[in-house]
Order: structure tokens, then C-alpha cells, then sequence
């Protein structure tokens, strides 16, 4: 399976747990992993969260809640962390984040980050998620969630 990132051709194989990288012509073929299962539902659950209008797209607004939910009054941290955000998501630089470019980057991560970093940085997102469920929570009567309840979420 072939898909197009940022210039470079990158082709997935169900199972790869490495990532590789071999020239092909002037292309690069990139293979990594695939998220699981359980992960990509969990990717659905938080990207519910975050998609405060329910537009299939997160503005940096929706990141900024987030980001001010999960790192408290500091507007520098909270516009850097947006700002980080969307270097790394944002792959058709549109301004938006779709679900489909956060699954790419994470797969991408997967692959690429030794040991315990993927589990680290997946978690860090998931509790930013669950931060601002609570928030919400807290300021609209919105239903609070858990780590446990986006994990378990089908």
C-alpha cells in the first residue's frame, strides 16, 4: 500500500515494525507500523474531543483549548505547544488537522521512536484529551472522560 507524504512515496506493509528507508530512483520508500487496533480507536476518541464543531477538522483554536486545558494560564506555553503541534500534524500545511493526518504522523512515530517515546508521546495526547474533557466538563456540563474510558471506547 502506497500513499504520498510530504514528496517522498511511503509504502506500508501490515506487520512491518521497522522503519526503512530505500532509495527508489529519486523516491524514498518508507515502511513502518501500522497503529493498532485498540489505538485507532483510541485516535477516534480523542480526535471526538478535540473536534469541538464537529467538522472533521481541528483549527488552532480546538488545539489551543487543549493545549490551555492541559498547560494552565500560560498563553507562551500554550501558543508554542500549538504551534509544535501543527509543525508536526499539519502535513498538507492547510492550517487544518484532520484525523487522517494525525493517524499518518502517528503511524510514522511508531515506527521511528525507540522503545517507550511512542508510548510516552500517545499518552501525553491522550491525557491533553482527557484534560480538556474535564475542563469542559467543568465550564459546560459536558461528560468527563478517562484514560481508561478512551482506551476501552468503541
Amino acid at each position: 500500500y502506497q500513499r504520498r507524504v510530504r514528496g517522498s512515496f511511503s509504502r506500508m506493509d501490515q506487520g512491518s515494525s521497522q522503519l526503512q528507508e530505500t532509495e527508489s530512483d529519486s523516491d524514498k520508500q518508507i515502511e513502518w507500523t501500522q497503529l493498532t487496533d485498540d489505538e485507532a480507536r483510541r485516535v477516534d476518541r480523542m480526535f471526538e474531543i478535540l473536534d469541538q464543531d464537529g467538522d472533521g477538522k481541528l483549527d488552532r483554536r480546538e488545539v489551543r483549548a487543549m493545549h490551555a486545558s492541559f498547560y494552565g494560564d500560560d498563553e507562551g506555553s500554550t501558543m508554542v505547544h500549538t504551534v509544535v503541534f501543527f509543525k508536526e500534524m499539519d502535513a498538507n500545511l492547510d492550517g487544518l488537522v484532520t484525523k487522517a493526518e494525525i493517524l499518518q504522523r502517528l503511524e510514522l512515530d511508531k515506527a521511528s521512536m525507540p522503545g517507550t517515546e511512542f508510548t510516552d508521546k500517545f499518552d501525553e495526547l491522550e491525557r491533553m484529551c482527557v484534560c480538556l474533557a474535564q475542563t469542559w466538563r467543568t465550564g459546560d456540563n459536558r461528560t468527563s472522560l478517562s484514560s481508561s474510558n478512551i482506551r476501552n471506547n468503541t
